[in-house]
């Protein structure tokens, strides 16, 4: 993955952004630098899958720090590899990625492999199950009712202000639409969902459709779409 600046510096520039809100204790800043390749690795593979200039040119995945959007996807990845390196500083970062961004990814809550997102403020990605392509906007909430967490398929696009709560199973290659409120419901594969539960308006649209949507989104929406057809993950 190119970058901007090196590894260690991005580094440098999250422990220096830590010192004014969250520090680390020494014992904290000893063994960053597993969790750090990691998360580096999985940005490179998650910004290739996408297809808009700011993340991929001549082939080759990029990474700039003061890329808002990317920053927030890799302090979350960082977050999430240290949490799973069992590291005592995954709240810190989670919690400077909150004060930085207003965006909130919790480091325990498993992401996709591949995922975007767009002026993602005042959104929220709580305890659910995620599929690869998932695309995110602002003021977005997924999260629980009671005991009970969304299932998300494939190619997912929630629109800015759209909520996914409870016992929902959203299909693969979906659109909610903005300000949507899903509860506890089940929307098959191929719909556009608009309203609210109980009274929403699920509308199909054909592959084409989808891919139209897609395009300057995902590196090659076509393939992606005949992939997911012929192995649907819900």
């Amino acid at each position: 993955m190119k970058c901007n600046v090196s590894k260690e510096a991005v580094l440098d520039f999250i422990l220096r952004q830590l010192s004014f809100l969250y520090p680390l204790n020494n014992e904290e800043r000893e063994g960053l630098e597993p969790a750090l390749d990691d998360a580096w690795n999985r940005a490179s593979h998650c910004f290739s899958c996408c297809s808009n200039k700011y993340f991929v040119q001549n082939g080759e995945s990029i990474f700039d720090p003061y890329h808002g959007g990317q920053y927030t996807i890799f302090l979350y990845l960082f977050s999430n590899s240290l949490h799973q390196h069992n590291h005592t500083a995954a709240s810190k970062i989670y919690l400077l990625n909150r004060a930085l961004h207003s965006v909130d990814l919790y480091h325990e809550v498993a992401l996709p492999a591949i995922w975007r997102l767009d002026h993602p403020l005042g959104s929220v990605l709580g305890r659910a199950t995620y599929s690869d392509y998932l695309s995110f906007a602002q003021g977005c909430t997924v999260g629980s009712i009671g005991s009970d967490y969304p299932r998300l398929g494939k190619l997912i696009t929630l629109a800015p202000g759209s909520y996914v709560l409870g016992k929902c199973v959203i299909g693969d290659c979906c659109i909610v639409a903005p300000r949507c409120m899903v509860k506890n419901e089940v929307i098959p594969p191929f719909s556009l969902v608009f309203g609210e539960s109980p009274h929403l308006i699920v509308k199909q649209r054909d592959a084409s459709y989808f891919s139209r949507h897609y395009e300057g989104i995902w590196k090659d929406p076509d393939q992606l779409i005949e992939k997911i057809r012929s192995n649907p993950s819900i």
